[in-house]
């Protein structure tokens, strides 16, 4: 059984310091902590967490996408269509107007 690093309870942590953080963006960055606790999740895990979190990923904010992208970073079997979803909602972001 993994247990958490302190940096890990950290993440689940802050997302109570997030003032109006919607509930999309709470959940996203939940399932991603506690994918990463797992040091070698198995193929339906895996396989569950990439599907909610394709779904999860263009609802949020770029913070959010950004943050997913640097928790992911950690984990040797990152999903990397996670990580690719991650990367291209962000470089979107920044060519929307007013984004």
């Amino acid at each position: 059984m993994a247990f958490a690093t302190s940096s890990d309870r950290d993440i689940l942590t802050e997302l109570d310091d997030r003032p109006g953080a919607e509930m999309t963006a709470r959940l996203l960055l939940a399932l991603t902590a506690l994918y990463i606790q797992r040091p070698d999740p198995h193929g339906e895990e895996q396989q569950q967490y990439i599907e909610l979190a394709l779904r999860l990923i263009d609802k949020v904010e770029a913070v959010t996408r950004t943050a997913v992208g640097r928790i992911l970073q950690r984990h040797p079997d990152a999903p990397a269509e996670v990580c690719r979803a991650s990367r291209r909602q962000a470089m979107l972001a920044r060519w929307r107007p007013g984004g």
